[in-house]
Order: C-alpha cells, then structure tokens, then sequence
C-alpha cells in the first residue's frame, strides 16, 4: 500500500492508504420486493429467484434457511424504500466428541 495526500476541509494535508485490492466479499443471501407485495430470496451469485413469498417475515425465514445451507453468514433485506437491513447469522459452534 501507499499512502496518498489528501486535503481535508480544514486546509492541512494528511496522510491516506490506499487499498491495492479490496478485501474479499463474503457470500450474501438477500430478500428482494417484487411486485405486488411478494418477496424474493436470491443469492450474490445466482440472480434468478431461490423462492417467492407473500411476507417479508416468510421470506426472512426461507434467506436464513438458505444461508446456513450455502455457508453465508449475512442475510440482506431490501426494503420497498431502497434501505438494506443486514443481519449476521452466528457460527455454528462444531461438538466435539
């Protein structure tokens, strides 16, 4: 990394870094509204729709389902307003025998 110049607001220069290359993006679930009040769950990598559902709360059920199946730990809903809600799904701590 090297660091750049930056002049802030205030007039004085400081240091920045930058980034060579941007972290790695972990896997993602989202829930989507489509038309007419349902909801879509849908993967990062797959734009088609996994399942449609009447409610967001059904479709938060099937996107948590569905991340624990695929290793995703973060669940993105996409509001009727444009906002994304985040949740981070916990790791499934492995039993020992």
């Amino acid at each position: 990394m090297r660091p750049t110049r930056q002049r802030p607001a205030g007039g004085k220069l400081r240091s920045m870094r930058t980034i060579d290359s941007p972290p790695p993006v972990e896997p993602s679930v989202h829930v989507i509204p489509g038309r007419k009040g349902s909801w879509s769950v849908r993967t990062d990598a797959d734009p088609v729709a996994l399942s449609m559902h009447p409610s967001t709360t059904e479709a938060e059920w099937a996107a948590h389902r569905v991340a624990r199946a695929r290793g995703a730990r973060r669940v993105i809903v996409h509001d009727r307003y444009g906002r994304l809600h985040t949740v981070t799904l916990p790791t499934r701590a492995v039993e020992a025998d």
